[in-house]
């Protein structure tokens, strides 16, 4: 299963950047920078004491807030801001493997540019909701194919289900509920 990533040049205030993976998670209601990404481009901001919320658990953790900007790692197009990015250590997410393109012909014509730091670096999640935009589709006009090109503000992301890669046999579930109202 191939997740929304994307290849993004990462600008910091100070000028300096540099290209990595992004995932954007439309299930996140945060956005999130690796601390050794917010290291290496010098981000600095505020201590923030932040409610960190999963399925498992929920904890306090004093975070640094900063702000950030993306663009695509091809450099064309706009730059997007985000405004509270949190720093966090957890991010453990590897790099995306290639894509066999002669199974996808709809994806013949797709440079996906290469990045310096190879993983994912930043999570994007909702509060950076224009990311997640979606300005073309791309796929195969039949049923079966379940792999797609999106374009965004950020550039191509390719989603879905790889032919010929082995699915897992484990299915695991999340579930939660919720006993009060939102207003």
């Amino acid at each position: 299963m191939l997740l929304h990533v994307v290849p993004v040049n990462v600008i910091a205030p100070n000028g300096s950047a540099l290209t990595t993976y992004c995932l954007l998670d439309n299930a996140s209601r945060g956005s999130i920078i690796s601390s050794d990404v917010a290291n290496t481009l010098g981000l600095k901001g505020r201590r923030e004491l932040v409610s960190v919320n999963t399925v498992m658990e929920k904890t306090n953790e004093e975070l640094q807030e900063m702000s950030f900007q993306l663009q695509s790692a091809s450099g064309v197009g706009e730059i997007i801001t985000v405004e509270e990015g949190l720093v966090s250590e957890n991010i453990r997410k590897v790099a995306p493997k290639g894509i066999d393109k002669s199974f996808h012909p709809h994806l013949k014509d797709t440079e996906i540019p290469d990045v310096e730091v190879k993983k994912v670096s930043i999570l994007i999640g909702k509060d950076v909701d224009y990311a997640h935009e979606v300005f073309e589709v791309r796929k195969l006009g039949t049923p079966d194919s379940q792999v797609k090109a999106l374009r965004g503000p950020l550039d191509l992301v390719i989603t879905g289900t790889l032919q010929g890669v082995p699915t897992c046999k484990e299915l695991k579930v999340n579930f939660t509920i919720c006993d009060k109202k939102l207003h």
